[in-house]
C-alpha cells in the first residue's frame, strides 16, 4: 500500500493518506442518498464509521482514521437502509 491513494465515482470520493503509520481516510459525498461511510480492514476484522460534515459550500465531507496500519481497507458508502451504494478497495 502506498502512502497515499485516491478514488472518485459519481457518488462519493475517497482518499487515503498515511500519517506517521496512522491511516487517515477522507472524501466528499455527492449522492444525497448516502447517509453513512464505513471504513473496514480488508480482512473484515475492524471497522470505523466515518464522521460526515456539512460544509459551508453545500457539500458533505467525511473523515475516518484507524489506530494502526493494516494490509488493506474497504471504504463503503451506504444508504439509510444499510444498502451499499458504492465501494472502494485500497491495497
Amino acid at each position: 500500500m502506498t502512502a497515499s491513494q485516491a478514488a472518485e465515482s459519481d457518488t462519493f470520493s475517497s482518499a487515503f493518506y498515511e500519517f506517521k503509520n496512522i491511516p487517515v481516510f477522507f472524501g466528499r459525498v455527492m449522492d444525497a442518498g448516502i447517509t453513512q461511510i464505513q471504513v473496514s480492514t480488508a480482512k473484515g476484522q475492524d471497522s470505523e464509521v466515518a464522521a460526515i460534515y456539512h460544509g459551508g459550500d453545500y457539500n458533505r465531507y467525511w473523515f475516518a482514521a484507524f489506530p494502526s496500519k493494516e494490509d488493506g481497507y474497504i471504504v463503503t458508502a451506504l444508504d439509510a437502509k444499510g444498502q451499499i451504494i458504492s465501494q472502494v478497495t485500497y491495497k
